[in-house]
């Protein structure tokens, strides 16, 4: 029982998952501050808001129980082959499943979608980071 917690404990990156969480609670909180800012804050962009921070949330979820099941399941390399896992341990250069990176790279890919949101949300309400943000952004022709 104590090798199962250690597995889970060790081989899971708690501290990405909770930065990952901790961004999407702050992009939520500064996208509220910054509609009511401009006085543009309604329960229904409240309620959008909250079902795509719960879609993040179960994107983080999805990264942790595949890094769980990784770090259990013993596939063999037959089975790794046919669902396309030996490509993808060839390209991070593991030799087992369970040292592949997915719940890590799950919660990059949500930490970089919150910085660039809550720069977004902040570019709305003030010129320096509207300024900072163009670097990131080309201007579409319309």
């Amino acid at each position: 029982m104590d090798d199962v917690k250690d597995l889970i404990m060790l081989g899971i990156p708690w501290g990405a998952v909770i930065f990952a969480s901790l961004l999407i609670m702050i992009d939520y909180f500064v996208g509220v501050v910054v509609h009511a800012i401009k006085k543009d804050l309604t329960s229904s962009k409240m309620r959008d808001g909250l079902l795509r921070k719960l879609l993040l949330f179960l994107a983080l979820i999805m990264g942790v129980l595949l890094k769980g099941f990784f770090l259990f399941a013993d596939l063999p390399h037959t089975v790794t082959d046919i669902f396309g896992l030996g490509q993808l341990m060839a390209w991070f250069e593991v030799d087992t499943v369970n040292e592949m990176p997915v719940c890590l790279f799950v919660c990059t890919a949500v930490c970089l979608m919150e910085v660039f949101s809550i720069l977004e949300n902040i570019a709305q309400v003030n010129n320096r980071a509207a300024k900072l943000l163009a670097h990131f952004q080309t201007k579409s022709k319309e």
